[in-house]
Formats: C-alpha cells, structure tokens, sequence
C-alpha cells in the first residue's frame, strides 16, 4: 500500500468563485469555478459537486487505469461545466510509484524533491487537459493549486512554507497568507485553493512487476521568477520544457553511469538452473550405481530441500502480488463507497436528501462490485458489512416511495401550468425570463405577463413531428421525433436553425426535452438519454422497481438537482438524481390523467395540470 499523508486548502466561497479540494485513495483534485456577477442563475457548488460526482463515476469504472483512460474521464466530467462557467482542474492519481499528472485549465502541479522547488505540469485559458507521468521518490512533496492561490501566493513564501516536512505544517503555514492575500476583496477569492501531497514510500514489489513500464523520473525545474529555467546543472539531469502551445510536458531523466549497469563476458545462470545442473551431474555420475554415498545423499538432500523453498518462495510471491491486486481493486471501489456512506451520514439531519443522494451512489458501488470478489473473502465480507449499513440508512432498500395527497390550487394567469391550461394547440410548454414559450404544429408562439401572444418563428418545414420544447440562455430548442434536436438562436433578423445532436439516434419513442446546460431526452420507457456539447454521454437509469409506462414529461433546470419524470401510465412522478440513481417516487391517484408538471425544490412542491385542474404535491 502506498504510505501518503495530505493536507487541504480551500478559500470560502463568494457569489462569483468557488474552489473545493478532494481525495478518493490514491485520487487527489483541486477544482476552481468563476463565473461573471451578470451570470445569475448559476450554483458554482451544484456544478462541482455535479463535475466530481461524474468524475467518481467515470474514474472508478475505469478497468485500466493510464494516462489516456484518466484523461478521457476527466473529459467526460468537465463537458459538465457550462461554457459561461471558468473551469480550472489539477488532478493527480499515484499507481505504485508511478505519478500520472493532469491539468484543465488554469492551474499548475508543482514539486518539491531535495531541496529544490519546480512546475511539474502548467494548464492554460485555453481549456486543454495536458498530462504527464513519471516516477515518484520517498520525500516527494507534490502541490496542486488553482491559479488563484498560485497567484496569491508568492513563490518566496512558498518556497519558505516548503521547509517545513509535514503537509499540515506546510497548509497552516500558508492558510493565514492566502485568507489575507492583498486582493482579499477581489471577487474571485473562492477560487483559491492547493492540496499538499507527501509521498512517502511503496512496500518493494518484484521486478517484474515493473520491469514493462516505460515512464521517466521526475526532474523538477528550478522556480524562478517567471518559471523559464530548462535546465538544471547537477546530478538530478535536466527537464524539456515543451512550448507552452503543446498539451504537455516531456520530463527527460538524469543519463546512468556506466557503472550502474555492469557487464559480463558469460551468461549469468539463476540459482534454479544452477540446481539443475547439480541434480543432473549426480545423476549422471551415478546412474549406474544401485547405492549413493553419504556425501552425494547429503547433497542431494540439500538440493531437494532448497529446490522446495525456491518453489515455495515462488508460489508465496505469486500469491502476494495477487494479494495486492485484490487488494487494489477492492479500495478502488470500497473507498468510494464508503465516502458517500459517511458523506450521508454527516449530512443526513442537514439535508436529508443529499444524503439520500450519497447512499444511493454507495448502494449503487457496492452492488456492482460485490460479486468481483471471492465469496466469505475478507473483501467480500467488508462489502456485504459497508452494504448492511447502507441499506439500513436506506430503510431496508433502494426503492421508496410515498402516497401522497394533492390539493387543488390556483395559478396566476402567467405560470407554466395556467398557459399551457388556456391552449389546448400546444404540444409542449417551457417558462423564459418574463414569458411562457409553447410549441405548436405551425409556430413557436410566446405568452407574457399580461397574457398577450406572438409568434417567435414559424414552422417552415422545420420539424415534422414536435414533441418537446425547452428555452437555454435566450436560445429555444425542440425536440422532433424525426429530426432530431433543433436549436434556434435569436438575432437581429429572426432565429437561425442548427442541429444541436452530433448524432442521429433513434427519437421514434421520445416525449419530453429538458435542459440545465446537458440536453436530457425522456423517452416513453423511462429511458433518458443525455448529451452534453451535442455529445452523447453514458446515462443509465438505476434502482427503479418497475419500468415507466408511457412517460410524458421530463422536468429540471440549473438550479434543481434532481431529474422530475411524469409517469402516468403508473399513477406516479419519479425522482432520480443526475448520475442516474433512484431517489424515490410519487404515487397519487391524479397522476394517470396528469399532462405536466412544475417542480420548485426551494419551496418543496410539485405542482401537476390535471383533468383540467392545478394540483399541489408536497416533495
């Protein structure tokens, strides 16, 4: 197991930036997000929380865990952050020995190796992930840190925290530093934040097991003022600094003396084969011998019984490093786990249903993973023990739900509900900033406060059979069932046409569109389908107790967590979290001829069109 101590820096968030530091095992990340003071609307906190919850997911599925499968997951989750959203991203992953380092963004890794301090990996405004990889040493201080705090904090008063040994003497050394850094009132405060990493040794593995790996010994650069130095003139060799245009950086390793690998005029035999010859030269000299002397019998004894240690020795190798591969794969999914499960734990009497949130997810790990591991193992059993007390938290299983009893309400002339009630002709309904948009067979038409209606565009050949309509930042998107997804953004002379799916998937049994910067797409099974960036990404429905029949209607926005699926074939609404899990479901008797519905999570109610009527449900 890897010997690794750390220490965490964050700033407190403001209303424009947001920073947070996290640790999965051997996974360390430092996440900034900023964003304009116009941008309203936008929860720093729920897009990171939503990032690294998609980055847990795609990281901890990774069967072979490099440096392209790592950097692909981090592409995946960062597709998460909306484009009016300024991202910065410094990950880090130990595999034994072996750093694999990333950055997106702004940000820098940076390393402390005997004394001296130098950039390992610098990101850019350019939104590129640039990696790189090489071999660590006992003492190694590794930082990770958003380009606020480096920023903040000058390389003198880094460089002098760093004499310190301790990570969480190096972070109370700077935390007063960077809390009363001289921009203090700048807005952009919450973005700074570092986590401090002290390597401190693997327990030794068999040459074998590294005999294949083609990574390069760190040579750290020399800090400067402006970091320019390429070359370090001592024993620890030099460093190629590629231009800063190039996603990464290549780390050359100091050049071995010839003495280092010494060589020999004659084939060297292992011990085995030595052995071998020696059993094989007795028998020779004594085949023809019914009766062995002392001498021989005495060497042949020692031969038998050194050959049994060699096997011996073999055998216990093979099962040590199968031993630590278990092992490995087993934290890679219990650590996880066993994070949300304390997540929701700590959270539970605060917000009851994030905490749900984070069972569900640690429900969800262990299921999947249990049957990796041999049955009445000590892994399996740890499982089945972290899986108890999950479904107990739970209330004995995944799948819950409540009967509910609506009451009847009035809406305003102008909300969602109330329009689509009084127009019988649209197809589909979405609230803008200070209007109600709908979809018809032959326009787009807009309602406003006062009640009054024009037409936005008109349908020229554009869509053929329309069933989904939702607004994005001023652009209006609809789902067609045979043309896919249409997006039509406003300008001077009207709204121009684009597609917005860079594939053609099949949308015969779609029914509802939904947007809160990723595209979700219900279809009338259940299914959701998400694309983000016009990508599709990997989304599965899970932990519900029966399939959804004829599901009409999908609803969420930015500022909900969850994903609202009207399914009236089942008389229910079913809550699922945005990786997918089951949260719970709401029976009501109304529900079957229910045609869509409103949810508001800071006021805790659904309200559904029903039969005519406005209902209220209680979330």
């Amino acid at each position: 197991m890897l010997n690794l101590s750390f220490a965490k820096l964050s700033a407190t968030p403001t209303e424009t930036s947001w920073s947070q530091v996290y640790n999965a095992g051997n996974l360390f990340a430092c996440l900034s997000l900023s964003k304009s003071a116009e941008e309203e609307g936008i929860t720093l906190s729920s897009i990171g929380k939503e990032m690294f919850a998609h980055l847990e997911s795609e990281f901890f599925t990774l069967e072979n865990k490099d440096l392209q499968a790592i950097k692909e997951a981090i592409a995946n989750s960062t597709h998460t952050i909306p484009t009016n959203v300024i991202g910065g991203l410094c990950l880090t992953f130990f595999k034994d020995n072996i750093l694999y380092l990333f950055t997106y963004g702004e940000g820098a890794i940076i390393i402390k190796r005997e004394g001296k301090v130098g950039t390992l990996l610098m990101g850019d405004k350019n939104l590129e992930i640039r990696t790189a990889s090489g071999f660590v040493e006992n003492g190694d201080i590794i930082i990770l840190q958003t380009s606020k705090f480096a920023s903040d904090i000058s390389e003198e008063t880094l460089s002098q925290a760093l004499e310190l040994e301790l990570p969480s003497d190096i972070a109370e050394s700077l935390s007063p530093v960077m809390h009363t850094a001289p921009d203090v009132e700048n807005a952009d405060l919450g973005a700074s934040a570092a986590i401090i990493i002290r390597y401190q040794g693997i327990a030794k593995q068999p040459q074998e097991e590294n005999e294949n790996i083609n990574e390069e010994e760190f040579v750290p650069e020399i800090l400067t003022e402006e970091i320019t130095h390429t070359e370090i003139e001592d024993n620890l060799g030099s460093v190629e600094v590629v231009d800063q245009e190039e996603s990464e950086r290549v780390f050359v390793p100091k050049q071995a003396n010839n003495d280092d690998f010494p060589t020999h005029s004659s084939p060297k035999l292992t011990l085995i084969q030595k052995l071998k010859l020696s059993l094989k030269s007795l028998y020779s000299k004594n085949k023809n011998k019914i009766n062995l002397n002392h001498r021989n019998k005495f060497f042949l004894s020692i031969a038998a019984i050194i050959l049994i240690l060699l096997i011996l020795s073999v055998f216990l190798t093979k099962k040590t490093q199968d031993d630590t591969k278990t092992e490995a794969a087993f934290h890679a999914l219990y650590d996880p786990a066993l994070k949300n499960y304390e997540d929701g734990v700590g959270i539970k009497s605060i917000n009851s249903e994030f905490a749900r949130s984070d069972f569900l997810k640690a429900d969800t790990t262990l299921k999947e993973g249990q049957n990796k591991f041999k049955k009445g193992s000590k892994q399996e059993k740890q499982i089945t023990e972290l899986l108890v007390k999950v479904e107990t938290e739970l209330g004995g299983g995944s799948t819950a739900s409540s009967k509910i009893e609506p009451k009847i309400i009035t809406l305003s002339s102008t909300d969602l509900l109330s329009v689509e009630k009084n127009n019988s002709d649209g197809i589909a309904f979405s609230p803008d900033k200070d209007s109600i948009d709908y979809l018809t067979s032959s326009a787009v038409i807009s309602v406003n406060k006062a009640g009054d209606k024009k037409d936005l565009f008109k349908n020229d050949k554009d869509w053929e059979k329309g069933v989904g309509l939702s607004t994005y930042q001023g652009n209006i998107y609809i789902l067609d069932q045979k043309n896919g997804v249409l997006k039509f953004t406003a300008g001077g002379d009207g709204f121009g046409k684009s597609s917005y799916l860079k594939d053609k998937p099949d949308l015969s049994t779609a029914s509802s569109i939904a947007i809160d910067g990723s595209v979700w797409i219900l279809l009338k099974d259940g299914n959701i389908l998400k694309y983000t960036k016009g990508t599709a990404e990997d989304f599965k429905v899970k932990g519900m107790d029966k399939p959804a029949k004829g599901a009409s209607r999908l609803y969420t926005n930015i500022d909900i967590e969850n994903l609202y699926i009207l399914d009236p074939g089942n008389s229910r609404i079913i809550k699922i979290n945005k990786e997918g899990a089951f949260q719970t479901q709401y029976v009501a008797d109304i529900l079957k001829n229910a045609k869509d519905l409103e949810v508001s999570e800071k006021d805790g109610k659904i309200n559904v069109l029903s039969g005519g009527k406005t209902y209220e449900l209680p979330l």
